[in-house]
């Protein structure tokens, strides 16, 4: 396992890919499985520090870490649709330097606007060698303030009854609309 590697061998970092290398995934130094929220944070980061004029763009899932930042450096975190095609399209057309997914693919305006995981490994070890700081370190501070408990996802054994519950249950709390008057 790649958090047993990486006490073994006292590594700074694991990295691990998907089948087809396009998602990259991190453990921090203690073999601490780092969720893809924290690295698009710190990607983000990186980005709007090296060009304080650009876009990023994260999807639905990546709120509030991701918001933060890009405030604190006075710029706007652009929302998109989650999955690659609605990333890219939207990145286009925001002219987006970068944009990032929980599900840890990254986007990126100099490699086409396709995502990639070979770049997020290279960006995040630049940014361990030059602030000096372990990637536990990196993210321990938002990991602290935005806590995340990855996506969750459970089978329901009659999803039609109950959704049909919770239509019902929302309709009984909505209160009737005041009509509305249109200025002339």
């Amino acid at each position: 396992m790649t958090n047993d590697a990486i006490k073994e061998y006292k590594g700074d970092l694991g990295i691990a890919w998907d089948g087809d290398s396009d998602r990259c995934f991190f453990f921090d130094e203690k073999g601490n499985f780092i969720e893809g929220y924290y690295i698009v944070g710190l990607l983000v980061e990186a980005f709007l520090k090296k060009q304080p004029g650009g876009k990023v763009m994260h999807d639905l899932r990546l709120t509030w870490n991701t918001i933060d930042i890009a405030e604190s450096l006075g710029r706007t975190a652009i929302e998109s649709k989650t999955g690659h095609a609605f990333i890219k399209e939207r990145m286009r057309l925001e002219d987006a330097i970068y944009g990032g997914e929980m599900s840890a693919r990254h986007y990126f305006k100099g490699f086409a606007y396709c995502d990639s995981g070979m770049i997020p490994w290279l960006l995040v070890v630049e940014l361990i060698c030059v602030s000096g700081k372990q990637l536990s370190v990196l993210v321990e501070e938002r990991m602290q303030t935005y806590p995340c408990s990855g996506e969750i996802n459970q089978c329901l054994q009659n999803p039609i009854q109950l959704i049909a519950g919770i239509t019902e249950q929302y309709r009984k709390m909505q209160k009737p609309l005041a009509p509305q008057t249109v200025p002339a």
